[in-house]
């Protein structure tokens, strides 16, 4: 379990600048460049946001075992998360800059969500396994 929480983290920090790359193809090198500044103050403030999704993810791996709820709960977090910086145009608005910060905040509802919805799945096939649902 505990590789998999440091696998969890190492995605979540990537995933930022992983998701820029197809966008790179189209737009061209400034729309990865734009998240790559040399500066470290801008990696620690998308990091510092961005450590909600995946503290989210790794929150929920702390309270359960079972990986038929983790695996859920990070694909809804990372792809939210994915899809959002895949399609910040940080050049098309002087405000755009803002969406670094709630891009995270909103993949936390979702994560927790589908981890909740994932375990109430869970927990209704173990007891219609069981036998607990079953009329007799």
């Amino acid at each position: 379990m505990q590789r998999l929480r440091v696998l969890l983290i190492v995605v979540g920090v990537v995933l930022p600048y992983l998701a820029r790359i197809p966008g790179a193809l189209v737009h061209g090198a400034d729309w990865f460049l734009a998240y790559v500044e040399p500066d470290l103050g801008g990696h620690l403030f998308l990091q510092a946001f961005n450590a909600l999704a995946w503290g989210t993810v790794v929150t929920v791996s702390f309270l359960t075992s079972r990986r038929s709820v983790i695996w859920p709960t990070a694909g809804a977090a990372f792809g939210l998360v994915a899809f959002g910086h895949a399609t910040l145009d940080l050049a098309g608005s002087s405000t755009a800059a803002v969406a670094v910060v709630f891009i995270p905040i909103y993949a936390v509802p979702f994560a927790t969500a589908a981890a909740v919805l994932a375990a109430l799945i869970g927990t209704l096939i173990r007891w219609r396994y069981e036998g607990r649902l079953t009329r007799r």
